[in-house]
């Protein structure tokens, strides 16, 4: 290998250089200001790449056996050629695959267009075309996209529209459904306490405890009485007690569910644990008929009021085969008071009263219940339970303990009583009572002489219920007295709504459980004596007669006779031929009481048995339906077959509300 000198070197330095000057980077050639010829713009391309490979090669050729060992200078400036005839072949062939034209069509116009501009400009359009072809296929995209997702959305519309349309179909069917006060009481598992605060004890009894209870929803005060499954005073030997304890309450909370009376204790829910039972009553606040008797002297008049409701729930209980079987002052609670409106110096209060404790009661057929065991309190018990000859007693039990109170109420003291249990018992079946109780002759001969008709030893000479509220004492003392306590003008507004009730049987079930859970308002109270102002027989089931005599006491009877029969059927919920309190006050209450989205809440989650915070059709079906394979509930299947409905729609708590508070637009 030979060696090279610096003036050789720098010679062929000058060489290269010339070279790249007057070949490659020539002003004519460069990219920067080279005109385009009138050769055929494609051909011209070829022919110059073609040129500069040529070129590039020759470069390389002869700079190959001069690097070996040449300076660091020579090498940069081959690396920069190299680039830049790398760089120049890179846009001629990007040139020649992609010709921007001036206009759309590849016409001479635009060939000769694009060939007079300056290079720069046209840099500037090919960017601006690249741009936009960018954003058309962006906007391309978005379309389909959109397209997509409308086609989605439509979709989902329109299950969401036949879901509305079959819940609005389901809600505004005129399809006829009993409202059963069955369905109305919650059962549920487990504890109450997520749903309830706990506060003091009220009372103790045989069974187990009543505490003082909050429902946070509505703000009431609610019992609860809990009662243990398993007690442990009870060894092996009696264990089987514990079985029949608890046949007793769970026979307590079917009873309860059955009723609707305004002086029955109302049962809001039930809860079963492991260990016990919760039953969740209407509160009472002014507590037990014992009680109050001790702490106020009533007079005759203030008797009679509370003595009429009594009866009017037994007449209720015996109508409907229900003996109670422990009425006693301890189980008759005083729910509130209320003043006379008359215009007096000192002015009477009058009690509002609830029977409670079922736990004894049966349900009887053909007037009679085997007399197996001897249940309930001793003073209170009827001497044909007692007898050995009889096997049998019926619904007169209960009248003969309402006598046994009445007589303590006026004199203070039990007209059967001996030294022990037996004396007792002895009393009852053979001795007659003390008649000529001085206290007992202060009051009327009118309560003296029902008080004689209710102890009768033999039960079939004993009034019925019915026939005891229509004793001359009732009449005198005028025992209806507090249901006329009301003005005519504050009655109006429900007169109003009742002979405008018309909705949906779905919309009555949940306005139904709504009004059976709400706490005790001055309102509530009101329609209460409207109800028993109407309600002249006192058994709380008001006939179609009562209430059309009633309506006419407050509307033109014209209106009357060409409405009546509607407002009959709307209010019967149950269709059993009469209407009940409950029935009468969901027509007469203000609904935007009630229809407000706390309460509609609780009532989702009525309907919501599972939880899931959503809701199908077929649940508020089986919100209706305990027993399985009715006739109803096929036909509402029906209905739910006969739409467009997706299986997979459902409906959370807003379209509910929605559903609901569009009342007005269903009707």
């Amino acid at each position: 290998m030979g060696t090279f000198c610096e003036k050789c070197s720098n010679k062929e330095k000058d060489e290269d250089s010339d070279l790249m000057n007057k070949e490659i980077l020539s002003p004519k050639d460069s990219i920067l200001t080279s005109e385009i010829s009138d050769e055929p713009l494609i051909k011209q391309n070829e022919n110059k790449l073609n040129d500069t490979e040529k070129q590039k090669k020759e470069i390389k050729k002869r700079s190959e056996p001069k690097l070996s060992k040449s300076s660091t200078n020579i090498k940069n400036n081959l690396t920069n050629i190299e680039k830049k005839l790398e760089n120049r072949l890179n846009y001629l062939k990007l040139r020649n695959s992609k010709i921007i034209f001036e206009e759309d069509d590849e016409s001479e116009e635009g060939i000769i267009n694009n060939k007079n501009k300056p290079e720069s400009k046209k840099r500037e359009e090919k960017k601006e075309k690249q741009n936009l072809n960018f954003y058309e296929l962006k906007a391309e995209r978005n379309i389909k996209s959109d397209a997509r997702f409308k086609r989605r959305k439509k979709k989902s519309s329109t299950v969401k529209q036949n879901n509305q349309l079959l819940f609005s179909q389901i809600f505004s069917s005129d399809i006829c459904i009993p409202i059963n006060q069955e369905n109305l009481i919650w059962e549920k598992k487990g504890l109450p306490k997520s749903n309830y605060v706990r506060g003091k004890l009220l009372g103790k009894g045989a069974y187990g405890n009543v505490y003082e209870s909050r429902n946070p929803t509505f703000n009431n005060k609610v019992a609860m009485k809990i009662i243990k499954k398993n007690r442990e005073d009870l060894d092996e030997i009696n264990n089987d007690l514990n079985k029949n304890e608890n046949e007793y309450i769970k026979s307590e909370i079917n009873i309860l569910k059955k009723l609707s009376h305004p002086n029955i204790v109302k049962i809001y829910e039930f809860y079963e644990s492991d260990n016990c039972f919760y039953i969740i009553n209407e509160y009472c606040k002014e507590g037990q008929l014992y009680d109050y008797l001790s702490k106020n002297e009533l007079t005759e008049e203030q008797l009679c009021v509370i003595f009429y409701q009594v009866f009017s729930g037994l007449i209720y209980l015996h109508e409907n085969n229900i003996l109670h079987g422990d009425l006693k002052p301890e189980n008759i609670l005083i729910s509130s008071e209320e003043e006379e409106l008359e215009k007096k110096e000192k002015k009477k209060k009058y009690a509002w009263i609830k029977i409670i404790d079922f736990g004894t009661a049966k349900i009887f057929k053909k007037s009679i219940v085997k007399g197996e065991n001897i249940e309930g309190t001793l003073y209170y018990i009827a001497p044909e339970v007692f007898s050995g000859n009889i096997e049998i007693y019926d619904e007169k039990s209960d009248i003969w303990s309402v006598g046994i109170i009445l007589y303590r109420a006026l004199t203070k003291k039990y007209p059967f009583i001996g030294g022990n249990e037996d004396e007792t018992i002895y009393s009852i079946i053979k001795k007659e009572y003390d008649d000529k109780n001085e206290l007992l002759l202060r009051y009327s001969n009118e309560v003296q002489d029902l008080i004689k008709n209710l102890l009768m030893k033999d039960p079939k000479k004993r009034p019925s219920a019915k026939e005891a509220l229509n004793h001359e004492w009732f009449k005198k003392f005028n025992g209806r007295r507090l249901f006329n306590n009301f003005e005519r003008e504050e009655m109006m507004p429900f007169i109003d709504n009742l002979c405008n009730f018309s909705f949906s049987k779905i919309h009555q079930l949940v306005i139904a459980f709504l009004v059976h859970n709400l706490p005790e308002t001055k309102s509530s109270q009101t329609i209460l004596k409207l109800f028993r102002y109407f309600n002249k027989s006192g058994n709380c089931e008001l006939s179609k007669e009562e209430l059309k005599k009633g309506l006419k006491e407050f509307k033109a009877e014209e209106e009357i006779e060409e409405k009546l029969d509607n407002i009959f059927k709307e209010l019967d919920g149950d269709n059993n031929g009469y209407i009940e309190f409950e029935e009468f006050l969901r027509a007469c209450i203000d609904k935007k009481e009630i229809l407000n989205k706390e309460y509609l809440n609780y009532a989702f989650k009525f309907l919501d048995k599972q939880n899931r915070k959503i809701l199908t059709p077929e649940q508020i079906i089986d919100a209706f339906f305990v027993e399985k394979n009715n006739p109803l509930k096929e036909t509402l299947n029906k209905i739910l077959k006969s739409n467009d409905y997706d299986k997979n729609g459902l409906i959370n708590f807003e379209e509910f509300q929605n559903i609901i508070l569009s009342l007005d637009t269903i009707n």
